[in-house]
């Protein structure tokens, strides 16, 4: 009896949840003040606070007290700018982000301008590789491609049962052992239109072979202990990007 009693308590034990870190909003009394930390029963608590439109939030997880801070510019070639200092490059023309010219020297692929990368070992920047060209990562691709391992091909342009180096390239999003495959949906008799509330574990399903598979119950970025299941990639509501 004694034994039985403690491999049930081992099992229920097994499926404890970590605790969540829990978020909360509030109004700070300092204005470059943005995030604060706070220990609560054991539970890590942040709260937080907005910036002024021209700042960003300087967050730390690991500092008591976060500040804003001047918004950096993340604006790349090709993005509408304002002013030089909206663009990464530090060049706007004409309301847009401009970079390097086409056989222009370049370290990085960000310097070049649109529709062009840098040539790692010519330092020179080309153009990006139209559909059907070789290539070896995405960034050699055009807009709206995706490398799936040598070749530039449409994002979500495979068909289930085709190969692939990349779930990227299926029309599901999906692929199973590199094949192209119907996308998971969450198991649940709850209608799918968010993240449902869970206690213990998410269990997937996917048609292909009947392959199911579980992860934990992941936690909220909220003021309570509540976990969630996130919906499955077949669950979601996947519009034409062909």
């Amino acid at each position: 009896m004694k034994l039985a009693i403690h491999l049930i308590f081992v099992t229920i034990q097994a499926f404890k949840l970590p605790k969540c870190t829990l978020y909360n909003c509030y109004t700070s009394k300092y204005n470059n003040q943005c995030a604060k930390m706070d220990k609560v029963n054991e539970s890590t608590v942040y709260s937080l606070s907005g910036c002024p439109e021209d700042k960003i939030c300087d967050f730390h997880p690991e500092h008591e007290l976060s500040y804003c801070k001047d918004s950096l510019s993340i604006r790349y070639p090709g993005e509408y700018c304002k002013n030089t200092n909206d663009c990464i490059t530090k060049h706007c023309i004409k309301n847009e982000c401009v970079g390097l010219r086409q056989d222009d020297k370049c370290t990085a692929d960000w310097e070049c301008g649109y529709k062009l990368y840098c040539n790692k070992s010519q330092k020179r920047c080309i153009e990006v590789n139209i559909m059907g060209q070789n290539c070896d990562e995405t960034v050699k691709c055009d807009s709206g491609l995706i490398c799936d391992g040598t070749k530039c091909v449409v994002i979500g342009s495979l068909d289930i049962g085709e190969s692939t180096m990349s779930p990227f390239a299926c029309k599901t999003l999906y692929s199973y052992k590199q094949i192209c495959a119907p996308a998971p949906k969450l198991i649940t008799n709850k209608e799918v239109k968010g993240p449902i509330e869970c206690s213990e574990k998410c269990k997937y399903e996917s048609k292909n072979k009947n392959n199911e598979f579980e992860i934990p119950c992941k936690c909220g970025k909220e003021e309570t202990e509540q976990h969630y299941c996130n919906p499955g990639i077949g669950d979601i509501d996947i519009r034409d990007v062909s």
